[in-house]
């Protein structure tokens, strides 16, 4: 199955899909040394080196593309650090970064997507900036008549066998519709730690 990352960063979203069997066909990332280091990690990946307010509705996507979109939007704007370091964080643009994000997944029409944030998403603006994000995934006239099955989950590192207590917020959002959600998560760690 096709997959692009979005904010790929140096690569860690994507090693793990394709440690799974996944094709990694395209990647975006902004900051240039980053996606050195990305093309180092995956050099058989088209690296995209640009910001995606320049290219979600480029051209560079075409429908059919992924089958799956991943990627996590800065999250600076979201954190406790980020909420801590600057006064008006409120304001902060990174914190919709996710709409680009979205456009992507509208022209490729992907099967799947997973977006992963900071926890501080679900409760950024009184929680606005999230149901916001549940909503245009949701909404068929912004999606050409399809609509994303939407689930949430955060989940502690510690539970996938990294010793570290950090907290993420996952988003998975698909076209499938019987997706016993709750299950996968049950036994994700399980079949991560055993592998």
């Amino acid at each position: 199955m096709k997959v692009i990352d979005l904010f790929a960063g140096c690569g860690g979203l994507s090693l793990g899909f394709i440690k799974c069997g996944y094709k990694v066909e395209k990647a975006v990332e902004f900051d240039v040394s980053i996606a050195d280091t990305y093309k180092i990690n995956h050099p058989k990946v088209d690296v995209i080196v640009d910001d995606i307010r320049n290219i979600d509705n480029s051209g560079v996507f075409r429908n059919g593309d992924a089958d799956v979109i991943i990627g996590g939007p800065p999250c600076q704007g979201f954190s406790m650090a980020g909420a801590r370091i600057r006064h008006g964080f409120i304001d902060d643009p990174r914190n919709y970064l996710f709409k680009h994000y979205f456009n992507v997944v509208k022209t490729a029409k992907p099967k799947v997507f997973v977006m992963e944030n900071v926890k501080g998403m679900l409760t950024m603006q009184g929680g606005k900036i999230f149901k916001e994000i549940i909503e245009i995934f949701s909404n068929s006239k912004l999606l050409d008549g399809k609509t994303y099955n939407i689930h949430h989950k955060v989940v502690r590192a510690v539970e996938f066998g990294v010793p570290q207590k950090r907290e993420r917020l996952i988003i998975l959002g698909t076209t499938i519709k019987e997706i016993d959600f709750n299950g996968l998560w049950d036994a994700l760690p399980n079949l991560l730690i055993i592998s």
